[in-house]
């Protein structure tokens, strides 16, 4: 079986999209499927480059599709092209030729409808195509209040997929067929993020993300003024600087109030990654995620899959991993004091910390892992070339 991933942005760009699809296409090779991957050539997000790059990359081919921006059908600033059809740059129009070497085309991202539209007005290959919905609850409006934008999207695919319970709604509400869709979660590398009891501190608490209000980590601090014993929290993340531009500086200011007037101690370390990053989960002795608004965070499954415990808000995907008293405790979001009463009960019970956790990675390595998604994306795979096959 060969496999062609396509996606909008790659290496090096960085998100979760991007890494996604590294690794699901270094899983599926190590089982056997040959799996490559296409992209646009793109310097930054929806920055074109003009040529065209094929190399080896990891064990498998990356095509970096030559593109360039329509600047010509530009009118005072707007491009209809990314306005009506979510396409923000324009590829070759030669690059389907490259599916004839494939069995399955597997398409990424909905943030940018370039590679699924394209395809599909340049040649209506006999091939079996996947839509992976990676931000549907973030671009389901785009696509609701265009009607033909949403009609395309109904004629791209053979199956679309969700990352969790949650997205089920939003696919169901731009009109795709129930039979067409599937639910396939993120994974984590459970041979990397793996529990360390020795680095274990009792007091520490860990929040990772993009520091932004939708994250809420001005509720985590906010609930430490109602913390009993005194912790360390420390933060990691980049600083979304795109929006709420007044959001960082609230952020400092609460960290100094929180050194200056409580015995708690706050530290904001920046971002950071690979090992210096699994260390602090592996540290920590419950992270919190106190979300107001989420799709399905892969921070959840990297703290459980090392053994800590999760706080977190029943939002988005997240109760489909954090489950209630089980893995760890789930609390309503912007609710500070419901926040620190959770904090509370874990920071004085070492042994209900240490079955969360042990529970929590269980949860990941039986659902959650990459050996166990990858297997659910062959059977996919499979059905559809199958089902194919009957109908020829």
């Amino acid at each position: 079986m060969r496999v062609l991933m396509v996606t909008p942005s790659y290496y090096p760009i960085l998100g979760g999209t991007e890494t996604y699809v590294a690794q699901l296409t270094k899983v599926l090779n190590q089982k056997g499927i040959c799996a490559d991957v296409m992209t646009l050539n793109i310097s930054s997000k929806w920055s074109p480059l003009n040529r065209e790059e094929v190399r080896q990359e990891n064990g498998s081919k990356l095509f970096r599709v030559s593109t360039h921006n329509p600047r010509v059908f530009n009118f005072h600033g707007h491009s209809p092209y990314s306005e009506f059809l979510n396409v923000h740059v324009i590829p070759r129009p030669s690059f389907p030729r490259e599916f004839d070497n494939y069995d399955i085309i597997h398409f990424h991202d909905d943030t940018d409808f370039t590679f699924p539209l394209c395809s599909y007005l340049a040649c209506k290959k006999n091939k079996p195509r996947l839509l992976h919905l990676h931000t549907i609850p973030y671009t389901y409006e785009t696509y609701k209040r265009n009607p033909l934008l949403r009609t395309l999207l109904r004629k791209v695919a053979d199956v679309y997929i969700g990352l969790s319970n949650f997205t089920m709604p939003f696919m169901l509400g731009l009109g795709l067929p129930k039979d067409k869709l599937a639910i396939l979660p993120n994974a984590i590398d459970t041979k990397t993020f793996r529990p360390n009891d020795n680095k274990r501190i009792d007091n520490l608490i860990l929040w990772v993300g993009r520091i932004s209000r939708a994250k809420g980590v001005d509720t985590l601090l906010e609930a430490l003024f109602h913390v009993k014993t005194a912790t360390q929290l420390f933060i990691i993340g980049p600083v979304e600087r795109t929006s709420d531009k007044s959001f960082f500086p609230e952020v400092q200011h609460l960290i100094r109030k929180v050194n200056d007037t409580t015995s708690h101690k706050a530290v904001y370390l920046g971002p950071l990654h690979g090992n210096t990053l699994i260390d602090w989960y592996q540290r920590a002795a419950m992270f919190a995620a106190p979300a107001r608004k989420e799709h399905f965070p892969i921070t959840n499954l990297e703290a459980l899959a090392c053994g800590t415990p999760v706080i977190a808000a029943p939002v988005g995907g997240v109760p489909d991993v954090v489950k209630d008293r089980v893995n760890g405790l789930l609390v309503p979001p912007s609710d500070p004091l419901a926040l620190a009463s959770a904090l509370n009960t874990l920071l004085e019970n070492k042994k209900l910390r240490e079955s969360y956790g042990r529970k929590g990675k269980e949860i990941v390595e039986e659902y959650f892992s990459w050996n166990v998604v990858a297997e659910k994306v062959i059977r996919l795979y499979s059905q559809l070339l199958n089902a194919r096959l009957h109908k020829t």
